[in-house]
């Protein structure tokens, strides 16, 4: 390009100060709204992402049918395959549990009995407790409930351990760190023929937060050994967890299971699990960018009618310029570069906009959200690099396709008509 057609072009935008900078302003604000979104979405999936992994396994080896019975020895082949760093026997099941002190007060759970040797070499629990250490036994809080003359927990009702609860779920059922409460996990018949539940009394230990509402709410850990007496499976298990070195290689070491027994367990990623869930996050991120792109779109309109007017207001200075020996090619990139630095200047200033408003909500406006509905309790943002330059490639692309048209015309200028009334 020659040194004139950068002169006057800028001399064109500079011309039509207001004009340029409405059009530059519209192009920046297309890109704050796009990189805001797609921060906020990625912040999303990451969070997410990142609660469930500390608080889940990357793996999940389930048996075909019935339960483990010498786990030990399957935990000890885990081992030994190729990035597998740490495997725990534990047993899921639902229940029902119920204030100590008031009926009214209960609701159902997945209990997880845990082995508290092995747990902490799969997942990060102890980190998600308020204590911010695992210790189901709790002398100190279970000793005293059946001490004394008039004792809170009556000899007749024999603690069976610890238990752990979800913040939401202590919260439902009214209780806090020390109180007792009844775990109903199965059932017995009386010579009546009259099918009634056991109860068995658990102390609240301590309260687990992962941030994810949904587990929060759900969600209690009892030893493995008081598990395996509440759903009467003395040595069985139900499923082992597996942490592998990275989430990703969890994939491996499925295919690595299933080749060295076949059918005979089954193993199931994170992935699998929880893909879903995933999947939809990432689908609903790239249709927002689809969808919020178009502003750009709408954005470099106000370019097109920005130099489509100028095409008009210089018609007389184009055509001096033709007949002064200006190529159609000069004045073709001539306005082609006004349209380019328009939607450079519009992503340069969206992006510094953007990335300070994300900055904001990250570390100081923090917007509080329902935990019940959003599983997160703020508004969490994650800037994507890779999405940020997408977007600004696609906003000054934008501007450039809008630009031709406009240029099209100038460079089709012919200088007789364009000075036939000088």
């Amino acid at each position: 390009m020659k040194y004139f057609e950068y002169l006057i072009g800028l001399r064109y935008l500079r011309a039509k100060p207001a004009q340029t900078i409405m059009s530059a302003g519209g192009v920046m604000l297309g890109v704050v709204v796009v990189i805001v979104s797609l921060s906020v979405f990625n912040g999303f999936q990451t969070t997410l992402r990142d609660r469930l992994l500390g608080s889940e396994p990357y793996l999940v080896v389930l048996p075909q049918g019935g339960s483990f019975g010498d786990h030990n020895a399957f935990i000890d082949e885990l081992r030994a395959i190729p990035k597998v760093t740490g495997a725990t026997p534990t047993i899921m099941n639902q229940a029902l549990l119920r204030n100590y002190d008031d009926r009214d007060r209960l609701s159902g759970a997945l209990v997880k009995g845990i082995d508290p040797a092995t747990i902490s070499g799969v997942t990060d629990l102890g980190s998600y407790l308020r204590t911010g250490a695992l210790d189901l036994e709790r002398p100190d809080l279970i000793a005293p409930l059946q001490q004394g003359d008039s004792p809170r927990v009556p000899a007749d009702d024999t603690i069976q351990g610890g238990i752990i609860l979800g913040w939401a779920l202590a919260r439902r059922l009214q209780v806090r760190v020390g109180d007792p409460l009844f775990v109903f996990a199965d059932f017995k018949e009386d010579p009546y023929g009259r099918i009634y539940p056991v109860p068995r009394v658990f102390v609240v230990v301590d309260l687990y937060t992962s941030g994810l509402y949904e587990m929060d709410s759900n969600m209690a850990f009892v030893s493995l050994t008081a598990a395996q007496s509440l759903y009467r499976t003395p040595t069985d298990v139900s499923q082992i967890e597996v942490r592998t070195d990275t989430p990703d290689d969890a994939d491996t070491v499925q295919r690595a299971i299933l080749e060295r027994y076949g059918l005979e367990y089954l193993p199931k990623t994170w992935k699998e699990l929880r893909g879903s869930f995933f999947g939809a996050l990432e689908l609903e991120k790239r249709l927002t960018f689809v969808t919020l792109a178009l502003i750009i779109v709408v954005a470099a309109f106000s370019t097109a009618i920005t130099l489509i007017m100028l095409v008009m207001e210089k018609t007389r200075e184009i055509g001096a310029l033709r007949a002064l020996g200006a190529e159609r090619g000069s004045v073709l990139r001539l306005f082609m570069l006004n349209g380019t630095i328009i939607g450079v200047i519009g992503a340069i200033l969206g992006t510094v906009v953007s990335l300070g408003l994300c900055w904001l909500l990250k570390h100081y406006l923090r917007i509080p959200l329902p935990g019940e509905v959003y599983q997160v309790d703020y508004v969490p943002v994650k800037v994507s690099w890779g999405y940020v330059a997408s977007v600004n490639a696609l906003a000054i692309a934008v501007c450039w396709l809008a630009s031709l048209y406009p240029a099209y015309r100038a460079s089709r200028l012919r200088p007789v008509e364009a000075l036939r009334y000088e």
